[in-house]
């Protein structure tokens, strides 16, 4: 079971799930700057999943989940949140060190794994 609630962006999961959430980044032209989307889920300070990739003109970009990102968690409640980094400054290893964010405008939204079936 992967569902993802159209109305409050919350996932919710099985342990070791996989499936995809797609993002719409809106309000901007993005075919004017170079910008990437950057997908992070935590629980508390520890990043549990973290996605950087470009955002195309459209705004549309997708997270895919597979079963090693989420097989050996704890159940509970973790949350997400998804930034947009414009003129992005990358270091030589490909990590973002600076530009311009952009936050969702939304609190970070929960995401919740369940135990799968059979396990204790």
């Amino acid at each position: 079971m992967f569902e993802v609630d159209s109305n409050t962006k919350k996932i919710t999961m099985h342990r070791g799930d996989t499936g995809s959430v797609t993002f719409t980044a809106t309000g901007f032209d993005w075919s004017e700057v170079t910008a990437k989307a950057v997908f992070t889920m935590k629980k508390k300070d520890q990043t549990i999943k973290e996605v950087v990739s470009d955002l195309p003109a459209s705004g549309v970009f997708t997270v895919e989940f597979e079963n090693e990102d989420t097989d050996f968690l704890q159940p509970g409640v973790y949350e997400y949140d998804v930034r947009v980094v414009i003129d992005p400054v990358l270091d030589g290893n490909g990590k973002i060190t600076d530009g311009t964010v952009v936050r969702t405008p939304w609190d970070p939204i929960p995401v919740e794994i369940r135990r799968t079936v059979g396990q204790i």
